[in-house]
């Protein structure tokens, strides 16, 4: 079953300027006020099922990173409580990596 996600968005309209309207008399018409798109600012609020069979609960997937790098990806999905995969050519990069990790989980390593 696919799930998908909740998704709350605020939207932050950004101002660019208000113009003056005038008639041919140059008596002001009115004014018009002009926002740009803004930030739009979204925060997850929970899982739904797109279609209505029952599969059970959702099995959290894992996360692979192709470019392990410094460890980022590994410590985030540690805090979110997803499983995860480093692929990394450079040992300087996996002992940095395996450092941070450790570190993060108090493995010490």
């Amino acid at each position: 079953m696919a799930w998908e996600r909740i998704i709350e968005k605020e939207y932050k309209n950004q101002h660019i300027g208000d113009t003056e309207k005038y008639n041919s008399d140059k008596k002001m018409l009115g004014t018009n006020v002009t926002y740009g798109r803004g930030e739009v600012s979204t925060k997850t609020t929970g899982w739904q099922p797109r279609c209505k069979c029952d599969a059970g609960e959702p099995v959290p997937c894992v996360v692979w990173d192709l470019f392990g790098g410094s460890g980022t990806v590994a410590v985030v999905a540690n805090r979110l409580n997803r499983n995860w995969v480093l692929t990394e050519l450079s040992e300087k990069y996996i002992k940095l990596a395996e450092q941070r990790i450790g570190k993060q989980a108090g493995l010490g390593l």
